[in-house]
């Protein structure tokens, strides 16, 4: 197969070997660790359905390294949460509200991005935006706002991936506490 059609082929996107979580999770293994959080407390490390996705990598028809895809993940994950934020000056004292964004491959990824988003759930448009465009197996950001009253929250987070000779993959995860 000449290269050019390989090429013509990488446009394809993988859509039918992706799974997602259905239900709630705790996964203290996804993510940084945050020394003044709990796990499992305002949403740390809590996701909900939606917030995790997996894609099994496909090889391109024609591609020689079609024995890495065997076995070869590429995930996604949102994780929003709050924390309380304290001072030594108490009108300083509120909310964080974070949220963690993250795409991770088995492969070493041409191109891997992770762009994600950040709002009160109750807003028309995004307050914060962050995105992480590389190359590798790993592509993540955090981004977070201050409240002095805790709100709800939603998060969202693209994800690309693309290796030559392999078929791209794209999705969203959200998470919300």
């Amino acid at each position: 197969m000449s290269s050019l059609s390989l090429k013509a082929q990488e446009v394809r996107k993988n859509t039918e070997n992706i799974s997602v979580n259905k239900y709630i999770e705790i996964r203290p293994d996804i993510g940084p660790y945050n020394s003044h959080s709990i796990i499992g407390e305002y949403g740390y490390k809590v996701f909900h359905p939606g917030a995790i996705k997996n894609a099994i990598v496909a090889p391109l028809e024609g591609n020689m390294d079609s024995a890495l895809s065997v076995a070869s993940i590429r995930r996604g994950a949102t994780d929003a949460w709050l924390a309380w934020s304290w001072a030594l000056d108490w009108r300083k004292w509120g909310w964080d509200h974070i949220a963690y964004h993250d795409s991770q491959s088995d492969l070493q990824e041409d191109d891997i991005w992770a762009d994600g988003r950040l709002k009160i759930t109750t807003d028309s448009s995004w307050r914060e935006l962050c995105n992480d465009h590389t190359s590798g197996s790993r592509a993540d950001c955090t981004n977070k706002f201050f409240q002095l009253l805790p709100r709800t929250i939603t998060a969202e987070t693209d994800h690309h991936f693309h290796k030559s000779g392999f078929v791209d993959d794209d999705f969203m995860t959200g998470d919300s506490a």
